[in-house]
């Protein structure tokens, strides 16, 4: 039994949720190629902040070809066993490097 006044917390059982951020720029607007930690601020300042508050790993960067310009971004996010949190930004835009990006549900 708890002692009285001792606070406790309830959650609720965490899994991941997966999302890919499609046609994010590769290169920043100064030209240099896109980094996690450039990308994470990003998402954790971004209007979905929320969501990407609870990223799980660094978002990973996959360059859609080799002379691309755009990148697909992919990240893992702490959230409930239903998807609750991913679902309130998938199919929004979101903002990155000045360019309108969409989220997706990572297959």
């Amino acid at each position: 039994m708890r002692p009285t006044g001792t606070p406790f917390e309830v959650v609720l059982p965490s899994s991941t949720s997966f999302i890919k951020i499609l046609d994010v720029p590769y290169f920043d607007l100064k030209g240099l190629k896109i980094t996690q930690e450039a990308l994470e601020k990003a998402l954790r300042t971004s209007v979905h902040a929320e969501v990407f508050a609870y990223l799980s790993t660094k978002p990973r960067i996959d360059r859609n070809s080799a002379h691309s310009t755009s990148c697909t971004v992919y990240c893992n996010i702490w959230d409930s066993q239903q998807g609750t949190s991913a679902k309130k930004a998938l199919g929004q835009p979101i903002f990155l490097a000045g360019q309108s990006c969409t989220i997706r549900p990572a297959a």
